[in-house]
């Protein structure tokens, strides 16, 4: 029988779920041995497994689709296919991109402030609009596709970054390394949802903010370390950035001494942009339907090139 390793991200109702297709269950907290596992599946909690004591694994199915916590240059070495939750989470994140978008705009910590204090009061200056506005999506994938789609009823200019200049719907314009300097003059947003790569550790750094519109609004659903955060922080300290939305940071927890915490500019959740009230089904059904192809031995889906990354 195949034998599986599951952490405890995988809940109980999918552990007898993957049990009724005729798999042996492993919970990984547990302890147990580890030479005779074929497969993993699991998410963060992977990342302190030794998976060189795997010796029969075949495949990684992955609750997430970030998959930058994993030795991937060792899948690639030993052959180990690894499928991520790719596009899952599009829609849900998709919709949270234009909610951040919105209270930055609409100055919802003002209200909410307002209210606890049970004050009638109004800002000193009229709400920020998004008609007309320029954002600019840092990553053209399902992410950005998502939120993008979701942008244009407001009017909004959308710009994609990344690598090829083909075009991608529903960005009306995409630009690359050649042309971004001009883009990051004209865009009132950012929008990061980029993959962590060599290549994307801290691409928004203090040279990139410098060369920002003044008053621009980051929202980062993608990875923490894309942002220098100590450069984020002078930059909103300085007002040059005027307002951040972060669902990811460096360092997870975000320590309670970051000045980040305390700024009325800065919207702080704890990666939770994916949630949803269907969220464990659409968690899991990558995992599930790659549990039957790969009872049937029929392709699996979601397969990361591990030399890349994503």
């Amino acid at each position: 029988m195949t034998k599986v390793l599951l952490t405890r991200e995988i809940n109980q109702t999918y552990r007898e779920k993957i049990k009724d297709l005729g798999y042996q269950v492993q919970l990984m907290e547990e302890g147990g041995p580890l030479e005779d596992i074929d497969l993993a599946l699991g998410g963060l909690a992977l990342r302190k497994l030794d998976f060189s004591q795997l010796k029969k694994l075949q495949a990684v199915f992955l609750t997430s689709m970030g998959v930058d916590y994993l030795p991937l240059d060792y899948f690639s070495k030993k052959g180990i296919i690894l499928s991520n939750n790719q596009g899952v989470y599009a829609e849900t994140i998709g919709e949270f991109i234009v909610f951040n978008l919105l209270q930055i705009q609409k100055a919802n910590r003002f209200f909410i402030q307002k209210q606890e204090a049970h004050l009638w009061e109004k800002p000193k200056t009229g709400l920020g609009a998004l008609k007309g506005k320029t954002v600019l999506f840092f990553g053209t994938g399902s992410l950005a596709q998502a939120g993008a789609r979701r942008l244009e009823p407001f009017g909004v200019q959308l710009v994609g970054y990344r690598k090829s200049p083909k075009p991608q719907a529903p960005f009306q314009e995409i630009v690359t390394d050649q042309n971004l300097d001009q883009a990051l003059k004209r865009a009132d947003f950012l929008v990061l949802t980029l993959p962590k790569t060599k290549e994307t550790y801290h691409l928004i750094n203090r040279d990139l903010l410098a060369k920002t519109k003044p008053g621009v609004k980051i929202i980062n659903v993608a990875r923490g370390d894309i942002i220098q955060e100590e450069a984020l922080v002078e930059a909103l300290e300085s007002g040059h950035v005027a307002g951040a939305c972060l669902d990811v940071f460096e360092k997870e927890p975000l320590d309670p001494a970051s000045p980040l915490w305390d700024m009325d500019q800065v919207y702080i959740t704890p990666h939770h942009s994916y949630s949803s009230e269907g969220d464990r089904e659409i968690e899991y059904k990558t995992i599930m339907e790659n549990l039957k192809r790969f009872k049937k031995n029929q392709p699996l889906i979601h397969v990361v090139d591990t030399d890349k990354g994503y």
